[in-house]
C-alpha cells in the first residue's frame, strides 16, 4: 500500500503540471473610430458644400418648420457649409403634394358555425390617393452632375394612404372627411420629412466623410493559473483604453507612447515561449495575431504584414495571417483610390 503513495503523488503532480500549461484563449473586443470614405470617387480637395432648395415654401405650407428641417436634413458630413458656390452643390426640387382622390374599400370575412351556417362580416377602410414629386442631384464645382443615379435625379410617386378598418362604410368615410385637414397634413409632413431623411442618408453615403465606430479582436489568455494571465489581461486593457481614446482626426504621439508597453509585451512572448510544443505555439500565435491587427488598425501596414508572416511561419491557424495580409491589401487599395494616407485624418477645420 505504501508503494502506491509515490505513484499517486507523481500522477497528481503530472496532472497539476498539465493544467498549469494548458492554454485557453478568448477573443476580446477593441473599439475604435475610423473615417468612412464616400462611396463615390470624390476629389479629395473638395472641402465646401452649398445647396439650393426649390419648393422650400412647401414645407411651411404643411406646418413644417423650414429652418429646422433644413438644418437637420441638409448637411454633408466632412464639408464646410457655404451660402453658394460650394465644391459640391446640392439642388433640391420639391413640388406641391397633390391629393388626387379618395374612396372607401371593403373586404369580407366569412365564418361558419358548428351547424355549417355561414356568416359574412364586412370591414371598411378609407383610401386616399396622392402624388409626391421630389428630386435631388449633386453637382461638382464645375457644374457636372455627379449623382449618376436615376432615382436621385427623378422621383415622382403616386401613393395610397389607407385608414384603419371600420365596421361600417359611413365610419370609414367620416374618418377622413371629418378630419380631412389633419389627415392631409399628417400624410404630407411624413412624406416630405421621409424624403429629406432619405436624401440626407444617400448623399452622405455617396459623398460624405463620416466617422464610423469599428471593432476588432485580440486574443487574450483565459487560463487563470498561467503565469502570463495577469500581464495578458493588463495589456489587453491598455490596448482597449488607448484605441478608445484615439480620435478619428489622427493617431498622436501620445497614443503611440501609451501603446508602446503593450506592443513590447507582445513582442517579448515569442522569445519567452520558443519551444516546439502546443502551449508555446498558441502563445506565439496570439502574440503575432495581436501585433498584426493592432498595427493594421494603426494603418502601420509594413508592421502588420511582418507579423502576419510570422504568424504563418508559426504554423498555427495560418489562415489568420493570410486574412490580415488580405485586409492590409484592401485598406491600402482604398487609401490609394481615395488619395489619403490613413483612415484617420482631420477632414476640415473644426470637424
Amino acid at each position: 500500500m505504501k508503494n502506491l503513495f509515490p505513484i499517486l503523488a507523481f500522477v497528481l503532480l503530472a496532472i497539476a503540471s498539465t493544467n498549469a500549461q494548458k492554454i485557453d484563449l478568448d477573443k476580446e473586443t477593441i473599439n475604435t473610430t475610423l473615417m468612412n470614405f464616400p462611396s463615390r470617387d470624390v476629389d479629395s480637395s473638395f472641402q465646401t458644400f452649398s445647396y439650393t432648395f426649390k419648393g422650400v415654401n412647401t414645407l411651411a405650407a404643411w406646418g413644417i418648420n423650414s429652418e429646422e428641417a433644413q438644418e437637420k436634413y441638409i448637411k454633408l458630413d466632412g464639408y464646410t457649409p457655404v451660402p453658394s458656390g460650394g465644391d459640391l452643390h446640392l439642388e433640391i426640387n420639391l413640388s406641391a403634394i397633390n391629393f388626387l382622390g379618395s374612396d372607401v374599400v371593403s373586404r369580407v370575412e366569412k365564418t361558419k358555425d358548428k351547424a355549417g351556417r355561414e356568416t359574412s362580416t364586412y370591414y371598411y377602410r378609407h383610401v386616399l390617393t396622392y402624388e409626391m414629386n421630389f428630386s435631388w442631384k449633386m453637382l461638382d464645382r464645375n457644374g457636372k452632375d455627379v449623382s449618376r443615379i436615376p432615382f436621385v435625379t427623378l422621383l415622382s410617386q403616386t401613393k395610397k394612404h389607407q385608414s384603419d378598418e371600420f365596421k361600417t362604410y359611413k365610419e370609414a368615410s367620416d374618418s377622413y372627411y371629418n378630419n380631412r385637414v389633419s389627415v392631409n397634413r399628417s400624410i404630407a409632413t411624413k412624406e416630405i420629412l421621409d424624403n429629406l431623411s432619405g436624401m440626407q442618408n444617400d448623399m452622405n453615403r455617396l459623398f460624405g466623410y463620416r466617422p464610423s465606430k469599428e471593432k476588432f479582436k485580440l486574443w487574450v489568455l483565459a487560463s487563470s493559473s498561467h503565469p502570463e494571465y495577469q500581464d495578458q489581461q493588463d495589456n489587453y486593457n491598455l490596448v482597449k483604453t488607448t484605441f478608445e481614446n484615439i480620435s478619428v482626426g489622427g493617431v498622436t504621439a501620445e497614443n503611440l507612447d501609451a501603446l508602446a508597453p503593450a506592443l513590447d509585451y507582445y513582442k517579448s512572448i515569442p522569445g519567452k515561449y520558443a519551444a516546439d510544443e502546443k502551449a508555446h505555439i498558441k502563445l506565439r500565435y496570439a502574440a503575432y495575431y495581436n501585433l498584426g491587427v493592432i498595427h493594421l488598425h494603426l494603418d502601420q501596414f509594413d508592421e502588420a504584414v511582418k507579423n502576419a508572416n510570422l504568424l504563418i511561419l508559426n504554423d498555427y491557424d495560418k489562415g489568420d495571417g493570410k486574412d490580415i495580409m488580405k485586409e492590409v491589401g484592401n485598406v491600402k487599395e482604398l487609401l490609394e483610390k481615395k488619395k489619403y494616407r490613413s483612415r484617420r485624418f482631420q477632414r476640415i477645420t473644426g470637424a
